[in-house]
């Protein structure tokens, strides 16, 4: 992945999820037998392990915790407010929380910012070019819901500011879906290097 003998070394920002019972699951080989797909999760850290990349995971989860093992720091770290923030609070604890991830990108000595939608504005992230950090936006929601842009101004300024962060700093974007797509670049307002994938079904699951 890199060459010499300094491991490439990724900061993973997932959202909401719990990233660390995730990582426990994997590292055990078990499985979510909620779940109809392979998990999102389980194929990151397995292509980790197998190519010898080191990362730190972070999740907005509420519980707090963390575990290492060996390349892997996996932690839970919460949004400050949880889910009752309202007005310019939430728009604040959003800001502060994207410049948390940021500042944990510096300090892990990160070479990639992999970073999945939900976890903050996407303009703070601009802020890891300047530490030399590659941001790669991981698109798993679009920014709303199809057909129904947002009417409400300060929803439409946060868009306007995400559209530039996407045209001057946003290098590569991956996402699950064509719409992913067609929102960034409505919003940066030009062709994005954009790659789509798609889940793995399990097929066990609708038998």
């Amino acid at each position: 992945m890199k060459s010499g003998h300094k491991p490439l070394r990724i900061l993973h920002a997932v959202g909401p999820g719990d990233a660390v019972d995730s990582f426990r699951h994997w590292r055990l080989g078990a499985s979510y037998e909620s779940e109809t797909s392979i998990p999102y999760s389980a194929q990151y850290f397995s292509f980790c392990r197998e190519h010898g990349v080191e990362t730190h995971v972070v999740s907005s989860h509420p519980r707090v915790e963390a575990v290492r093992d060996g390349g892997f720091v996996v932690e839970n770290k919460p949004k400050r407010g949880g889910a009752s923030a309202r007005g310019a609070w939430f728009h604040l604890r959003e800001v502060v929380y994207g410049l948390s991830i940021v500042f944990l990108g510096v300090r892990y000595r990160a070479d990639i910012a992999l970073i999945d939608s939900g976890t903050s504005y996407w303009f703070v992230f601009g802020l890891f070019r300047l530490f030399g950090i590659q941001p790669i936006d991981n698109f798993h929601n679009a920014f709303w819901p199809a057909g129904f842009p947002p009417r409400k101004r300060s929803t439409r300024f946060i868009h306007r500011l995400d559209g530039m962060y996407l045209r001057w700093f946003g290098r590569v974007q991956i996402g699950v879906s064509p719409e992913c797509q067609r929102q960034a670049e409505q919003l940066a307002g030009k062709r994005l290097k954009f790659i789509q994938y798609n889940a793995i079904y399990l097929v066990a699951a609708f038998e």
